[in-house]
């Protein structure tokens, strides 16, 4: 098959979306589009070039559109994608859009292809301790996935819980794949008592605190050491 993997991400440092694209690239021709390549033996890669928010006028103008409704418009405004060569020069058969950022744009290029939609996590809710994310973007997302959830063929997220209130808000039955990695057999093994390493894996982003987990830190003793091997926008990972 030739299958368009999509994602709004660096496909380099996105764990999910870098496993689909290797593991379809043994036995498909798999062509990409994102923020910069994953680095795999694809077919071939399009590297979305979207418009950054990143001064006064653009952000007021975003926010209009957010309070006025404009949601399809902002959608396009942001992708800021006018030449269709690359996507149109190949009859997919399959499209694997990742969350619900990408999928108005696999359903405007599908042509024959069937969609899979990987939804990852819970997308009308997914900042919502944050009153800003809830007063501007939130019916926006809410937008998105009530309009686009019904025109995938199929759709993953990450776990029972999610999938069960996709079904329980959408109508939908999202098939579960969780975020495990390939399987090693490997079994526990003896600790130091003196000398415990901790771990944190994962995507860093102001939702999820991670300055808690540091803070933490100072209230243990110092036995304990705690790595971080994070994932996240630059700014964020620098802060």
């Amino acid at each position: 098959m030739k299958i368009l993997i999509l994602s709004l991400s660096n496909l380099e440092n996105d764990p999910r979306v870098r496993r689909q694209i290797s593991y379809l690239c043994k036995t498909h021709k798999v062509y990409t589009a994102g923020l910069a390549p994953s680095g795999e033996a694809v077919v071939a890669h399009y590297n979305f070039n979207p418009i950054r928010v990143n001064n006064f006028n653009l952000k007021v103008e975003r926010v209009l559109r957010y309070k006025i409704g404009r949601h399809n418009r902002t959608f396009w405004h942001y992708l800021n994608i006018t030449d269709y060569t690359f996507f149109n020069s190949v009859k997919f058969d399959l499209i694997i859009a990742n969350d619900f950022s990408i999928i108005p744009f696999a359903v405007k290029i599908k042509q024959r292809a069937k969609i899979l939609l990987d939804a990852h996590e819970y997308t009308p809710r997914q900042m919502e301790d944050r009153w800003n994310w809830r007063f501007f973007e939130q019916p926006y997302q809410k937008y998105i996935v009530k309009k686009y959830i019904n025109q995938a063929d199929a759709m993953l997220t990450v776990s029972p819980g999610i999938a069960e209130e996709y079904s329980r808000q959408y109508g939908v039955k999202p098939v579960v794949m969780t975020n495990a990695t390939a399987f090693v057999g490997i079994s526990p093994q003896p600790v130091n008592p003196e000398n415990i390493k901790l771990i944190y894996h994962g995507y860093v982003n102001p939702s999820r605190n991670i300055e808690m987990l540091i803070e933490a830190m100072g209230s243990i003793d110092k036995r304990f050491t705690l790595n971080i091997m994070p994932v996240g926008e630059k700014d964020i990972l620098k802060h």
